[in-house]
């Protein structure tokens, strides 16, 4: 991003703010389909939160993620950005309970076995795995040997 009058972008940018009770900056101009705000610099509209964070903290890499303590993405109150990885993010998610995983409703494997906690345990890699399932693939592997 190009940041050629920071002070500038940061007038254009504070009208378009609502400080709420909670302390958080919401900001009140044009939102993207994932519900964070837009802000044109230039050509290209940038990511509000991003801005804010690269003005005011410091400078974003293309692969880091700007995350939000309180969860709301209108926010661009500076102490409530913290940057991480998608990683990092979805740590976050699970620790504050938010956000299910499309697997966590499961009530069966993909096989049909029960998906319960003695049938079932974690693999190093996070995924969940059924135990009816993996002595079948390791018999059939036996068997082919």
């Amino acid at each position: 991003m190009n940041y050629d009058d920071p002070i500038r972008i940061i007038e254009r940018l504070l009208p378009r703010y609502r400080f709420s009770a909670d302390g958080c900056w919401e900001y009140k101009g044009p939102i993207d389909t994932n519900g964070y705000g837009l802000f044109g610099i230039g050509k290209r509209q940038h990511h509000v939160h991003r801005v804010i964070y690269a003005i005011l903290i410091g400078l974003v890499a293309d692969n880091e993620l700007v995350c939000h303590h309180c969860d709301n993405r209108l926010c661009g109150r500076p102490s409530h950005l913290f940057l991480g990885s998608q990683t990092d993010n979805m740590r976050d998610m699970a620790a504050k309970g938010r956000g299910r995983s499309p697997n966590s409703e499961k009530k069966h494997c993909v096989n049909g076995h029960p998906r319960t906690p003695a049938n079932s345990y974690v693999r190093k890699d996070g995924t969940k795995q059924c135990r009816v399932c993996h002595k079948l693939r390791a018999r059939r592997a036996r068997a082919c040997r």
